[in-house]
């Protein structure tokens, strides 16, 4: 029963007032019910959404590393790729001259070698973000992979294949294969001088001890220059042409293979340890995923439970105010039947007849 419904017969104006009244006070009621029933809910909902919050972070986080984990490893494949096809350029320039199918000529495929040797270094230094795992001062990633603060390492791998020469003048040789040259400073990178040699024909290395070398620049002109110095070197142990004499040796072509297969053994390796790396960031990326999954199912569990206790505290306060329109409703009827019957006895004749003998 409601305001709207038609209140019992004979009901006065006061009935329908008493009952609006009741109508919107079970309204209050109810809404601070469902609150209080809801609140008792709400608490580990909000503490669920936080979890759920710091595993979505701890994904993202993840996820970053194992794409720049996945990015390293194809660079390195590349790099392995180009090893083999310098391998294969060494073997062309030992072909004998009368191989019908590529003929003879060391120098092309010395040009080549020198080429790809240039592709071998951009795919080493190449990397659209931070950290360079491949890069010389072997830099560190780290990403998180819990809540509590716990993070796992990955170590960058100095791997390059850059060299420069220290001179018995004190001065420093610079490659730079953008430019295809190795150019002589007075202090670099400042003060470079006119000294310069081209990777292809113009330098040749005259004799290499430990790391002690002698070669000449400009060496087939007029005027060669020869200089002994100390080279530097770290990373892969393969040079350009120059040191290998251009490819047009036995020994030369001999020595620039084992230097390939060094080179080829590091690439491998470092292929094998971040595949292992990448496994280990799958692993977490997956926890993380599972995590997310399972908390958004504790939390549709909660807010089922939720709607479930709101409702019932919402239907029992219905019952009460059910049960007391009913009984407002009844002491109505029953007032209005005491009304009616004492009305009726005051008009009858045998009242007034008492009344006169009174």
């Amino acid at each position: 029963m409601s305001v709207l419904s038609p209140p019992p017969a004979g009901n006065d104006y006061s009935f329908s007032i008493l009952t609006l009244q009741m109508e919107t006070a079970n309204k209050l009621l109810s809404q601070k019910k469902g609150e209080a029933v809801g609140s008792s809910f709400d608490s580990q909902i909000n503490s669920i959404e936080r979890e759920k919050e710091q595993w979505a972070k701890i994904e993202k986080d993840v996820g970053e590393a194992t794409t720049k984990l996945s990015t390293t490893i194809g660079r390195l494949r590349v790099v392995s790729s180009t090893i083999d096809a310098m391998m294969t350029n060494v073997n062309k320039a030992g072909l004998d001259e009368t191989d019908a199918d590529y003929g003879y000529n060391s120098d092309i495929y010395a040009s080549a070698f020198d080429a790809q040797m240039k592709s071998l270094t951009q795919a080493l230094e190449g990397s659209s973000s931070a950290p360079n795992l491949l890069g010389s001062a072997e830099p560190t990633m780290k990403y998180k992979i819990s809540p509590n603060q716990e993070t796992i390492s990955v170590t960058g791998s100095s791997i390059n294949n850059d060299y420069s020469i220290v001179d018995s003048d004190g001065k420093t040789w610079i490659l730079d294969r953008s430019a295809g040259t190795l150019k002589r400073y007075d202090t670099y990178p400042d003060e470079p001088t006119s000294t310069v040699g081209g990777l292809i024909g113009g330098l040749r290395l005259d004799s290499l001890t430990g790391d002690q070398i002698t070669f000449t620049v400009a060496p087939d002109t007029a005027s060669p220059e020869s200089f002994t110095g100390t080279l530097k070197s770290d990373g892969l142990p393969v040079f350009d042409t120059w040191f290998y004499d251009n490819l047009s040796t036995d020994s030369a072509r001999t020595e620039a293979m084992e230097d390939l297969v060094a080179s080829k053994a590091i690439i491998d390796y470092q292929i094998s340890r971040y595949e292992s790396e990448m496994a280990v960031a799958k692993f977490y990326e997956q926890r993380a995923i599972n995590s997310s999954s399972t908390l958004n199912s504790e939390k549709n569990d909660v807010t089922i439970e939720k709607a479930i206790a709101v409702g019932a505290a919402q239907e029992e306060m219905n019952r009460q105010y059910e049960a007391a329109i009913n009984a407002v409703a009844t002491a109505a009827k029953m007032k209005n039947n005491y009304t009616n019957m004492f009305s009726s006895l005051n008009k009858s004749p045998m009242y007034k007849l008492f009344s006169l003998l009174s």
